[in-house]
């Protein structure tokens, strides 16, 4: 299951918004091995009180399992994320993704 951690200063997104977000996240990492669901992204806006030490004003953390495709398409995934997020959620403000691939384990 994914996690998607965004730090920004003065989040203004509203729940419409990142319902959308987390819709596209989902499908974007989706891959012929895993097919994921919007209920299986779990999203996070972190407000971030001093942004100066920040490489970006949004920063977007996303934590996934590491299926081989999306290890091959790894950059294209940030490229994509990123540019959906200038355009719907940030109001075309700078925004730099990290996606970290790894083996996963969880619990309920």
């Amino acid at each position: 299951m994914p996690t998607i951690n965004l730090y920004v200063h003065k989040p203004s997104f509203n729940d419409q918004d990142l319902a959308k977000f987390k819709a596209f996240s989902a499908d974007t990492l989706s891959c012929s091995e895993r097919k994921l669901q919007n209920h299986e992204v779990s999203l996070r806006v972190v407000e971030v009180q001093n942004t100066t030490h920040m490489i970006a004003p949004v920063e977007c953390e996303i934590k996934a399992h590491h299926y081989p495709e999306r290890v091959e398409r790894q950059d294209e995934i940030c490229s994509v994320i990123k540019s959906y997020l200038m355009e719907y959620l940030t109001n075309g403000k700078e925004v730099s993704v990290w996606l970290e691939l790894s083996e996963l384990g969880h619990s309920f």
